[in-house]
C-alpha cells in the first residue's frame, strides 16, 4: 500500500478531536453549550438541559472543546441581544466552524457612537446632538457579575428598548439599598477581585447589543463600604482602574458619585480625582438646594440634576435652561432622578408625562422606578407611567 492510499483510508482517525466555534460578529463570553446524541433545551426557566459541556468564547468570538466523542455533537450558542443557535457536527472534524448569530428582535441594530461634551450640548461622533432616554438600573452590574452571563437582566433590558430607552443609570456599589431593600450584603467591589475590572468591558458590550449608554455612578455609599481612613485611600486607585476599563467602550458616561450634598456617606474629596479625558463625566449629582448657586465643588463636564419630587414643582426644576451649570458655566445638564414614578412612588401617569416633557431642553431624562432600581420589569402600576414618560421623550 503506497503513502497516499494509506492517508485516505486513515483520513478520519487523523482528524482532530477537538471542536473549534468561532462567533461571527467575534462576541466575548458567549456561552456555548456542547451536547451528545440530542441537542440541548432550553426549559422555562431559561437554563439549558441536556449539556454536557460548556465553554465561554475568549475575546475574539472563539472556543474550543477538547477530546469530543465520535459521532454527531450539538453546540447550543446563547448570548445577550441575539438569538440562540443551534450547530450540529459529526466528530472527528478538523475545520474551524462559524457560527453567524442574528440579532434578537428586541435588540438594538447597530454599534453605539462614543460621546463628546460640545458646549451646552451632548453630541456623538458624527457631532450630531444626542438625547439620552434612560431609566434606573441601579443593581445591573452587580447582577451581572454574579449571574455571569446578564441573562438575568433580559427580560427587563427587552422592555427598555421597547421603550425607546437609549441609556440605564448603574451603580458601581451600593450598601443601603442592598441591605434595606433587597436585604443582601453591600455591593462591595473588593468581593469580587480583578473580576470586578475584567468584565466592565463585557457588560458595557452586552447592554449596547440593546443600544444602551451606560450611565455609572461610581461611588454612592462608598462611607458605609470603604468605612476607615485607610480604606477610603483604595478610592482613587479603584477609580483610575476601572475608569480605564470604561474609556476602551464607547457607550459610557459617568458621575463620580450620587448626591454627595444630601447623603454625607455617599461624598468623596473630588479634588483628588483626576477627570477622565475619553468619557463624558460629572463629578456628582445633586439636588436643588442650591438655587441659583453653583455647586461648591469642581463640575467637570456636565451636570446632574435630582430634581425636588413634587408636582407642580418637579416640571420646573426638571426644565435645565436656566440652571447656574448651564448659564454661567455653559455647560450641560441633564437630569438623572426625577420624582420616584408607579409603585411605591408617584402613580399618576400624567405627572410622569409632565416630568419628562419638563427635561426635554435638559440633556438627558431617567425614569425613575422601584423596579428599575431592583432591574425588574415593570409592574401594573408602573408600566403605564413608564408608558406615559417615553411617549413624551419619543415624540420630542
Amino acid at each position: 500500500m503506497d503513502n497516499l492510499t494509506w492517508a485516505v483510508d486513515h483520513r478520519e482517525t487523523r482528524m482532530s478531536s477537538t471542536l473549534q466555534l468561532q462567533l461571527n460578529p467575534k462576541i466575548e463570553n458567549a456561552m456555548v453549550h456542547l451536547a451528545y446524541t440530542d441537542p440541548p433545551v432550553v426549559n422555562d426557566a431559561g437554563n439549558v438541559d441536556g449539556d454536557w459541556d460548556e465553554r465561554k468564547t475568549n475575546k475574539d468570538g472563539y472556543t474550543a472543546f477538547l477530546n469530543v466523542n465520535p459521532g454527531v455533537s450539538f453546540a447550543l450558542v446563547r448570548t445577550l441581544g441575539y438569538d440562540d443557535e443551534l450547530v450540529s457536527v459529526t466528530m472527528p472534524h478538523d475545520d474551524l466552524i462559524t457560527v453567524d448569530l442574528r440579532r434578537s428582535a428586541d435588540s438594538a441594530s447597530g454599534p453605539l457612537s462614543r460621546l463628546h461634551i460640545d458646549g451646552s450640548d451632548v453630541k456623538n461622533e458624527r457631532n450630531q446632538v444626542v438625547y439620552l432616554k434612560g431609566a434606573t438600573f441601579f443593581p445591573a452590574y452587580e447582577i451581572f457579575l454574579n449571574d455571569g452571563h446578564g441573562e438575568a437582566l433580559v427580560p427587563a433590558l427587552s422592555e427598555l428598548h421597547g421603550l425607546g430607552a437609549t441609556a440605564i443609570r448603574v451603580f458601581g456599589m451600593s450598601q443601603y439599598i442592598q441591605e434595606f431593600e433587597f436585604g443582601r450584603r453591600a455591593f462591595d467591589p473588593r468581593n469580587y477581585g480583578n473580576a470586578y475590572y475584567d468584565n466592565a468591558r463585557v457588560f458595557c458590550q452586552l447592554m449596547g447589543r440593546f443600544g444602551l449608554y451606560v450611565y455609572w455612578s461610581i461611588f454612592p455609599d462608598n462611607g458605609l463600604i470603604y468605612r476607615t481612613a485607610t480604606e477610603q485611600t483604595q478610592l482613587v486607585p479603584h477609580f483610575n482602574r476601572f475608569v480605564e476599563q470604561l474609556k476602551q467602550e464607547p457607550n459610557n458616561l459617568l458621575e463620580l458619585t450620587n448626591e454627595p450634598n444630601g447623603h454625607s456617606f455617599n461624598a468623596v474629596d473630588v479634588w483628588a480625582f483626576q477627570k477622565p479625558a475619553a468619557i463624558p463625566s460629572c463629578s456628582g449629582s445633586y439636588g436643588d438646594e442650591y438655587g441659583g448657586n453653583l455647586p461648591p465643588w469642581p463640575v467637570w463636564d456636565f451636570g446632574d440634576l435630582h430634581s425636588n419630587r413634587s408636582y407642580p414643582k418637579q416640571v420646573k426644576d426638571n426644565d435645565t435652561l436656566d440652571h447656574p451649570i448651564r448659564v454661567r458655566l455653559g455647560k450641560p445638564v441633564g437630569v438623572g432622578e426625577p420624582d420616584r414614578f408607579g409603585s411605591h412612588g408617584n402613580t399618576n401617569q400624567r405627572q410622569a408625562a409632565a416630568s419628562a416633557g419638563g427635561a426635554l431642553e435638559s440633556a438627558f431624562y431617567f425614569f425613575h422606578s422601584t423596579n428599575g432600581k431592583r432591574c425588574e420589569v415593570f409592574d401594573a402600576q408602573t408600566q403605564p407611567c413608564a408608558n406615559a414618560a417615553f411617549q413624551v421623550l419619543n415624540a420630542a
